[in-house]
């Protein structure tokens, strides 16, 4: 039987039926994977990497993935590519490529465009900016690089968010 752990900053439909659903802060996901990944990796024999701890307990989730190695999966909603680069090493240690992931059919939920954004943050901070309007996003909370994002809105005149 399947067992799902999510992590996630805010309430979702797949968190609420989790098995096991842990509230994280958006900026934590990197340093749960790191952790999780050198966790998986001194037990594989797989480079560890200097990186800070888990902040929340990983030790259950773990133990788990590596029981059912080749039928798990690892996966982030995050578009940040080295949020990515982790999730990708820790499924291959997991022996998961060509069981559980089949690279055959492709599923592109999110259609951001990450250069606009980081555009929109350089003229932010630049003070190139006089009014923002965001409607039903929150860059300060979900965002990769919320500090870029907030810096840049305290040199914008006009917020509104709707």
């Amino acid at each position: 039987m399947s067992k799902h752990y999510q992590f996630e900053a805010g309430m979702s439909v797949t968190g609420s039926n989790a098995d096991k659903r842990i509230a994280i802060k958006p900026s934590q996901e990197r340093l749960i994977l790191a952790g999780l990944y050198n966790t998986l990796a001194r037990v594989t024999g797989s480079k560890v990497y200097a990186a800070p701890g888990s902040p929340v307990p990983i030790s259950d989730l773990a133990a788990e993935l590596l029981s059912h190695k080749g039928r798990s999966l690892v996966v982030s909603g995050s578009n940040d590519p080295g949020v990515q680069q982790l999730v990708n090493e820790i499924n291959f240690m997991l022996e998961n490529y060509g069981e559980t992931i089949d690279f055959s059919k492709t599923l592109n939920l999110r259609k951001a465009v990450n250069k606009d954004m980081i555009r929109l943050l350089e003229d932010m901070n630049g003070g190139k900016v006089d009014a923002l309007l965001c409607y039903n996003v929150n860059p300060a909370y979900d965002f990769p690089n919320a500090g870029l994002f907030e810096s840049g809105l305290s040199k914008v005149g006009l917020t509104v968010s709707f």
